[in-house]
């Protein structure tokens, strides 16, 4: 009887983690694209790219948990891309950059949602 409650105690901590890691992926990734839908609105908006950038460096490690380290890696290099490219005002670049990202951040949501397809 004891090992049937800790295995249900068990599953139960596991599912609601991993409804928590949802949720937690899908607010963070929503509120990252936002800020890159503003910086491709206004391709000179160096206060909305710091406000990418600092919270990509205060959630990194997080999204490390349950996304590969290439595709953290990945984003790194992105944002420090587009950075490169609003400081030399090339609106290409810039526009590529934010198609790069959103583009991730749409994989990283779809694959982190909670559905029977993910879980066959």
């Amino acid at each position: 009887m004891k090992a049937f409650i800790i295995s249900l105690l068990l599953t139960l901590i596991l599912t609601v983690s991993v409804i928590a890691n949802a949720v937690y992926i899908s607010t963070v990734t929503e509120q990252m694209k936002s800020l890159v839908d503003g910086i491709g609105q206004n391709l000179s908006d160096d206060k909305a790219f710091k406000e990418l950038e600092n919270t990509w460096a205060r959630h990194k490690n997080f999204f490390s948990v349950s996304v590969g380290f290439e595709e953290i890696d990945h984003v790194t290099e992105y944002i420090t891309r587009l950075g490169y490219a609003i400081e030399s005002g090339s609106d290409i670049d810039v526009r590529r950059n934010c198609a790069l990202l959103q583009n991730f951040f749409c994989d990283v949501t779809r694959h982190e949602k909670i559905s029977l397809f993910n879980i066959f």
